[in-house]
């Protein structure tokens, strides 16, 4: 479901305001911000097409808008948690919803998901996240129960709720060590950094003098799966991640500006819980406060003005 009104501000409303532009007939002035202008024109389009002109974007005029601008949202939503799964899922972009459970290498699989259904239905203008987070870091599908080498032995182990290693708030893994001495059971170890948990992951931490081999090869893995996408995002597009912290602190700055720069699109996320999962029968919106992290060094103004057409 999608939901942008009045007063609201950010790139997602730049979004709207291009296609606006696209499909309108009366070219409005784009600067990120859904005021009186930007409101009159929906109603205009909402009207010259007998959706109901209430001047908010919701879910039927968002459906019409990328119908003909052949451009689709997409909401990859993290069903691992049961609890978040049915609120969650009334609640998606429609067509637009890809959902995945536990797997080890969640992140490869949401990207595949987004091209297919990108080859499906147009290029990509929303791209939401949403499911658990932490300060940097957005959970893409929740990680399996238990990961096991070659031989079979249990390497990590989930834990439940607690604190996690990366910041990933509502999640907790261990690593099974055996006894320092003869004959003494195996324990569970808490992980400070487990590079397993950034293949389930959408995020960059900040480097460090201690970062192992594994970790810097779990980012640049990170790395080349947002790059496999970054041709199917339209120029004007937002990006959201809608997990809880995640632009919390100096690793949701270093993570979040890094995933515009490798992207090219904005990045937003909330510092704060989300309570999108309470909600009921309402599109995901970001709770307040948010972050916005451009590429290029620009601001919300800069890449506005990027798309405008017209002088004011």
């Amino acid at each position: 479901m999608m939901a942008v009104e009045r007063n609201d501000r950010g790139p997602l409303v730049v979004t709207m305001q291009v296609l606006l532009n696209r499909l309108g007939e009366s070219p409005i002035w784009i600067d990120g911000h859904f005021g009186p202008e930007t409101e009159e024109a929906v109603r205009q389009y909402q009207s010259q097409r007998q959706l109901g002109a209430s001047g908010k974007i919701d879910d039927g005029t968002w459906q019409s808008m990328a119908g003909e601008a052949h451009v689709c949202a997409i909401d990859a939503l993290d069903i691992y948690d049961p609890k978040l799964e049915g609120p969650a899922r009334t609640r998606a972009a429609g067509p637009g919803l890809i959902t995945t459970g536990g797997a080890s290498n969640g992140l490869a699989s949401v990207v595949s998901r987004i091209i297919e259904k990108a080859a499906n239905q147009g290029n990509v203008a929303v791209l939401r996240f949403i499911g658990h987070g932490g300060y940097g870091v957005m959970g893409v599908s929740g990680g399996s129960r238990t990961l096991r080498d070659s031989e079979g032995r249990t390497l990590f182990h989930w834990m439940g709720r607690g604190v996690a290693p990366y910041g990933l708030e509502h999640h907790s893994y261990g690593v099974i060590k055996p006894g320092s001495k003869p004959n003494e059971p195996e324990y569970l170890n808490a992980v400070e950094v487990d590079p397993w948990l950034h293949r389930t992951a959408l995020g960059f931490r900040p480097r460090g003098k201690h970062d192992s081999a594994s970790i810097h090869s779990a980012q640049r893995d990170s790395e080349q799966e947002l790059r496999r996408m970054q041709h199917l995002l339209e120029p004007y597009a937002t990006i959201e991640l809608h997990g809880c912290m995640t632009g919390a602190g100096k690793r949701g700055e270093v993570s979040l500006t890094r995933m515009a720069q490798i992207t090219g699109r904005p990045v937003c996320a909330g510092t704060s819980f989300q309570k999108w999962a309470s909600k009921k029968d309402y599109a995901p919106r970001l709770e307040p406060p948010i972050r916005y992290f451009f590429p290029a060094g620009l601001d919300l103004r800069g890449w506005a003005q990027r798309f405008r057409q017209l002088p004011r």
